[in-house]
């Protein structure tokens, strides 16, 4: 769970997404497996639909990718590209990098577009975040 420091961080930076939607987005991640170890990534998507701007550029609004999945980068990327399936885009289309949450481990991936292939083979990453939060602190460039 978000600490409410953050949370009232993130409160000032962003709109809130009206409770009606929150609800069906809580829904679309229950259909896609997401879970507890998810629970900061669920809360704040969830709460905070909008394009995210911080340190790597602009963050898609990760719940419009779930409202119609079918149609999302992930999916391309999976069809396109191998991609594994704990992985989910974060970046969207105009980005030429990519940004991945894995689901099964909570951590956020950053890779340069160059390395992609390498990432594919041996999961190699130019950066990485143990968990969602302390990607989310290092992009929005929250203090403690």
């Amino acid at each position: 769970m978000l600490d409410i420091k953050f949370i009232q961080f993130l409160d000032k930076k962003f709109d809130k997404v009206l409770p009606k939607y929150t609800e069906e987005y809580n829904s679309k991640f229950n259909e896609l497996g997401f879970n507890k170890i998810n629970s900061d990534f669920v809360e704040f998507w969830s709460k905070y639909n909008d394009e995210i701007k911080g340190k790597l550029g602009i963050l898609y609004p990760f719940a419009y990718e779930i409202r119609d999945f079918d149609k999302s980068l992930t999916k391309i990327l999976r069809k396109q590209l191998n991609l594994p399936i704990q992985y989910y885009s974060l970046f969207n289309f105009e980005n030429e990098d990519f940004l991945f949450y894995d689901k099964d481990i909570d951590n956020v991936i950053f890779i340069k577009s160059n390395n992609i292939q390498k990432f594919l083979i041996d999961n190699y990453c130019d950066k990485k975040w143990d968990t969602f939060k302390d990607f989310l602190e290092y992009h929005l460039n929250y203090k403690k």
